[in-house]
């Protein structure tokens, strides 16, 4: 039988090409998600995993506690695509399921421990894209830093809000951050 990468063919060397890149691409994405990991693992045991230096000067800023509508319109709008994070690597993101995460109020130390084993999970292995639903702004900039969708709601009703984010983000479940329990399914 005779290879096809023994022939010496143009194409066949372009296909040799594309498997060398493909490969390559996977080692870079293994050793990047690798390298956010490590750098959010640290960020988590620091006693200031979630401080946000900001400086407005003399400015007050108001952030707004209401929660957007996330009702769709009678036509539908399409759902947006979630990021699987920085922190975690896979060939195929597309096709994993989006589950919300409640990440309810806690103290900071335990905030960080409980998300430094969710997300050490998430690296090893990549079990779906996530997007957090904060009850408040506390843990969004560590969130956001590594790529994850976030969602800031102090409503209590979890099937209007987890109705809302499976329409417009495609969420099929909602699980406690504390507790690991499944709150909600679509």
């Amino acid at each position: 039988m005779i290879d096809p990468f023994e022939t010496g063919d143009q194409n066949t060397e372009t296909l040799r090409l594309l498997r060398q890149v493909g490969n390559s691409r996977d080692e870079l994405g293994e050793k990047l998600a690798r390298h956010e990991f490590l750098s959010l693992q640290r960020e988590l045991r620091s006693e200031h995993a979630f401080r946000l230096d900001i400086d407005f000067g003399t400015a007050v800023v108001d952030v707004p506690r209401s929660n957007p509508d996330l009702s769709v319109s009678k036509k539908g709008l399409p759902v947006l695509p979630v990021p699987l994070g920085s922190i975690a690597w896979v060939a195929n993101a597309s096709s994993m399921p989006v589950i919300g995460i409640l990440v309810e109020d806690a103290p900071n130390q335990e905030l960080a421990g409980r998300l430094l084993g969710l997300l050490s999970e998430h690296h090893r292995a990549p079990f779906a894209k996530l997007f957090f639903i904060c009850r408040d702004y506390t843990p969004v900039p560590l969130l956001g830093r590594y790529g994850f969708a976030c969602h800031v709601s102090e409503e209590q009703n979890l099937d209007l809000v987890g109705r809302g984010l499976h329409k417009r983000f495609g969420v099929q479940q909602i699980r406690s951050l504390r507790t690991q329990a499944q709150i909600w399914s679509a």
